[in-house]
């Protein structure tokens, strides 16, 4: 699927998304990534139960502050274990978990408001 962005913007935004690929930029990743408006990381995860505080050390460390962590997860949603909901809240960073479609969307859109959010984004 194609998504539109502001031609103006340097920020990374997803520019497509499809089975097993995104498109940030000209650059196409063919597995899951950690997106921030200033970069991308390809992570070695295919499954939502996956994610944990070293795979995601970089949301932690992020400076400034995350205020959102968007995560996308193929068609559906997912749970996240207790130990990182538990450790997001502590670092008081919000997160939603919706389908990846969803989460490719919203990430633009805040990313575009300046916010400060990052996204993990898990191929359909």
């Amino acid at each position: 699927m194609e998504l539109v962005s502001s031609p103006a913007s340097e920020q990374a935004l997803v520019q497509s998304y499809g089975p097993g690929q995104f498109k940030i930029g000209e650059q196409v990743y063919p597995r899951s990534i950690l997106l921030f408006s200033g970069g991308v990381f390809q992570l070695d995860v295919e499954s939502i139960d996956q994610l944990n505080e070293t795979v995601l050390e970089r949301v932690f460390l992020a400076n400034p502050k995350l205020d959102i962590l968007l995560l996308g997860y193929g068609l559906s949603k997912g749970q996240v274990d207790c130990q990182l909901s538990n450790a997001l809240r502590n670092a008081a960073i919000g997160f939603d978990i919706m389908n990846t479609g969803a989460a490719c969307r919203t990430y633009n859109v805040l990313a575009l408001e300046e916010r400060r959010v990052a996204a993990v984004l898990i191929p359909l």
